[in-house]
């Protein structure tokens, strides 16, 4: 149903019928559940204040060195496991690998003393020792997201514990590279 308005040049025409359908759609999004979290079965095997060490077993494990996964300070990191077929650890778990994910929790106001020296030794060294003594491994490897594959790259560096690996995804660490053609940075 179409109604024409008195002054079209400040009302557009309305088609009733397409608004309520539209808004209708609106209040159906609206009224649906939140996305699922964290869809992968998991247990905590550590905590240290807000922080959590997530443990995803592998449903079949094939591999004797589990993956431990450092990600971002201030971002979620359960967008790495949303939904099922198409989450990064689900991957994992059914590839044969046991997970072990660093979850720093929601930062707020009181944690702004904590440094990278904390993240480092406090938390990330922390979560290694607990992941391999909890694992059994004698060696560990690491997949960093973000910012927390500059934090895991640190910590490779110093690390005491053994790493096997190291593995990086979307991170600030070589600043040399432009991402804009060189012509546009000609000044």
């Amino acid at each position: 149903m179409v109604t024409e308005t008195f002054n079209k040049k400040i009302l557009p025409t309305l088609d009733f019928d397409k608004e309520i359908k539209r808004w209708s759609e609106v209040v159906n999004v609206m009224n649906k559940p939140k996305p699922g979290t964290f869809s992968t079965s998991k247990q905590a095997v550590w905590k240290k204040n807000k922080a959590t060490l997530w443990h995803f077993p592998a449903v079949e494990k094939k591999y004797e060195i589990p993956i431990f996964v450092v990600f971002s300070i201030q971002n979620r990191p359960y967008i790495l496991d949303m939904a099922p077929g198409s989450s990064v650890i689900e991957s994992l778990v059914n590839s044969g690998y046991d997970v072990y994910l660093l979850d720093w929790g929601k930062q707020g106001y009181e944690d702004k003393d904590i440094n990278i020296e904390d993240y480092i030794d406090d938390y990330i060294k922390k979560g290694v020792q607990r992941a391999l003594r909890h694992s059994g491994a004698q060696e560990i490897s690491l997949l960093g997201y973000c910012f927390g594959g500059v934090l895991a790259a640190m910590y490779t560096a110093i690390a005491e514990e053994p790493i096997k690996n190291l593995v990086v995804a979307a991170i600030p660490i070589d600043w040399s590279i432009n991402i804009f053609p060189d012509k546009w940075m000609e000044g």
